[in-house]
């Protein structure tokens, strides 16, 4: 078991510190960017993209549907580039997936990439008949959908061949992808966030595909949540501050993000309280730049359809001060669907060769990754 530390102060104190209000608006940062899987009537759901450096190349995935949200038929899409300038065409990880129409639901999960290998794991389910009508088979509505759907749902890890184009047939697991694509703790411990907790594995042998242990937040302090607030803990981010304790924010389905944190690297997490760091009910992602420093990209304004697409950054992890507007253009919606709608959503980063990469979503059709210079970030 990890060391446990012996924190300074409460979970509830350190949620409360936590804040962005009253952060200095530092303007527009500049940047570039480079779409990668546009718009098209045939395929015109795109969502869940995450984003990773693998051997020097930059890779991408996400998922892909044709009109609505979490359609049958929806796939997982993946590729690559040098430098987010020029990137692979996209690709499904099947080649029989090109047009086939299928009853299933495929999900983009995620990224873990090691020194020596590269896994992608993405979710595979069934729809209950009965939920199920119209012109695509679609789920009836978004919020009947989505209250236990599924006759099947299972989970499936591909690592990438030697050619670093080509990659292995699924493998079945029992755990494996989350909220975000796994990241690295000092102490050499991979982690994956998820929606009220995190996964983690210090043993990957190159030879099979890594086996995850998890640490969740108990049913009942996510019930006692709601009854404070917090009416949907979800889609959790977390960051390590020095002293070793591992903070877990949540989007809780209110204005402000939720906040748990873990003194065993992981093992197990103590509170659930909110913060001051205000949300527009979004996916988001907290980590550290090389400088040591800490940042939030995400949509940190409420009520805005996701729109702009911001960064902050903390010297200490608790106070945002600084503020950057990423993406501000609003986006127009090609064509209406079930679930569909926010401008700039479900960003991921990642940190190569002087650069943050984030990819996102616009408006749930197209795939972007904005490219942003770590000299500009001041």
């Amino acid at each position: 078991m990890s060391k446990i530390i012996i924190p300074k102060i409460s979970a509830k104190e350190s949620a409360a510190r936590i804040t962005n209000s009253g952060a200095k608006q530092m303007g527009k940062i500049k940047s570039s960017r480079t779409e990668i899987q546009a718009y098209s009537d045939e395929w015109g759901f795109a969502h869940h993209a995450s984003i990773t450096v693998f051997k020097g190349k930059i890779y991408a995935m996400w998922s892909s549907g044709r009109v609505n949200e979490d359609d049958c038929g929806q796939r997982v899409m993946w590729s690559y580039s040098d430098n987010a300038d020029k990137w692979l065409d996209a690709r499904p990880f099947s080649d029989n997936e090109m047009g086939e129409y299928s009853e299933l639901v495929k999900f983009a999960q995620g990224f873990c990439a090691t020194e020596n290998k590269l896994y992608a794991y993405y979710a595979v389910a069934e729809y209950k008949p009965e939920l199920l009508s119209g012109e695509n088979v679609r789920p009836m509505s978004s919020m009947y959908a989505y209250s236990k759907p599924w006759m099947s749902f299972k989970r499936y890890c591909r690592y990438l061949l030697e050619d670093g184009i080509t990659w292995s047939d699924p493998v079945p697991v029992q755990n494996g992808g989350g909220n975000h694509s796994a990241e690295r703790l000092p102490d050499g411990r991979y982690m994956i966030a998820m929606g009220s907790g995190v996964k983690y594995t210090d043993k990957i042998n190159i030879n099979s595909v890594p086996e995850w242990k998890t640490a969740l937040l108990s049913e009942e302090q996510i019930e006692q949540a709601k009854t404070r607030g917090a009416p949907e803990i979800c889609e959790g981010s977390f960051f390590m501050t020095d002293d070793g304790i591992i903070h877990l924010m949540m989007r809780s389905g209110a204005y402000k993000l939720w906040h748990s944190e873990s003194y065993d690297n992981g093992e197990s997490f103590d509170g659930l309280h909110p913060t001051d760091f205000s949300d527009d009910f979004a996916k988001f992602q907290f980590g550290r730049l090389p400088d040591g420093r800490f940042y939030y990209v995400g949509n940190s304004v409420p009520d805005s359809r996701r729109l702009p697409l911001m960064l902050a950054v903390s010297e200490n992890g608790y106070d945002f001060d600084k503020e950057y507007i990423i993406r501000d253009e609003p986006v127009k919606m090609n064509r209406k669907g079930v679930g569909k709608g926010g401008h700039y959503g479900y960003p991921e980063c990642v940190i190569h060769n002087g650069y943050m990469y984030i990819i996102y979503s616009k408006m749930k059709e197209s795939i972007e990754i904005t490219r942003i210079s770590l000299d500009s970030i001041i």
